[in-house]
């Protein structure tokens, strides 16, 4: 993931903190999860990379953060992309 940009997270100080952490074990997940793609399926490793990076750019709720702090990768993959074009429609 190396330079990418990250939402600035919105939300009480402590929420911040707490979403910071999550977010950041989120994107290790995934990450790793990508990982697993890159000698036999590189392609697909390099757009889930890709949908990775434009949805922790635009997702800045901390509260979002909070709320789905449970979901591991698949669920995080499955709902990328999604919620990445739902929020540059405005939604978030």
């Amino acid at each position: 993931m190396g330079d990418t940009t990250m939402a600035t997270l919105t939300g009480s100080e402590k929420q911040i903190a707490w979403a910071e952490r999550i977010r950041a074990e989120r994107i290790q997940c995934i990450a790793a999860d990508a990982d697993t793609y890159s000698k036999e399926e590189p392609e697909f490793r390099e757009e889930l990379l890709a949908a990775l990076a434009a949805f922790v750019a635009t997702v800045a709720p901390a509260s979002w953060w909070i709320e789905h702090r449970g979901w591991m990768g698949y669920e995080m993959r499955t709902a990328m992309p999604k919620l990445a074009a739902r929020r540059l429609k405005g939604a978030f």
